[in-house]
């Protein structure tokens, strides 16, 4: 595989309890660079956000590359909302109120590697469009954690109800 393009990502997520934002700049083929910006919110406040930038010249990726910034305001949609690591399987107990453009109900499943250790991980929750259409086998670096994606599914996310 030729490694002909250069990758930049900037990802930042809430896995340890804290937001944790990382800068990764690397070789890549050229069929397995995505561009765009992403954000996925599961359950317990589990937030994933990037932001990708492909390039083809020497020193193309030589320019930082920052996050918009995270928009916490409710949209009105909602969607049910899990996580499990170590399963294929979580079942949603609750459903989570969806902020910014996050206007999809995403179920995502596939290994997680931090730290050379991978593991099974399913989630449920909200997305932007974006993660939706991630390919599948994509690799998705997010501050020192990577995801690799084995399925993804997703809907409309519905208006939310008022509960009485």
């Amino acid at each position: 595989m030729n490694e002909d393009t250069c990758l930049t990502i900037v990802g930042m997520n809430s896995l340890g309890g804290d937001d944790t934002t990382e800068t990764l700049k690397t070789c890549i083929a050229a069929e397995d660079c995505y561009s765009g910006s992403i954000s996925v919110t599961t359950n317990a406040g589990l937030h994933l956000q990037s932001i990708s930038s492909c390039c083809q010249d020497d020193l193309c990726n030589r320019w930082e590359l920052t996050l918009p910034p995270t928009n916490l305001t409710s949209n009105g949609l909602q969607c049910p909302a899990c996580s499990v690591f170590g399963s294929s399987h979580c079942k949603a107990t609750e459903m989570l109120n969806c902020t910014g453009t996050d206007n999809r109900c995403i179920m995502v499943s596939g290994t997680l590697n931090a730290g050379g250790l991978p593991s099974t991980f399913t989630a449920r929750g909200c997305s932007t469009e974006t993660a939706c259409s991630l390919p599948l086998g994509t690799a998705l670096y997010s501050a020192g954690v990577i995801f690799n994606l084995d399925k993804v599914s997703c809907s409309p996310a519905p208006k939310a109800t008022e509960s009485h």
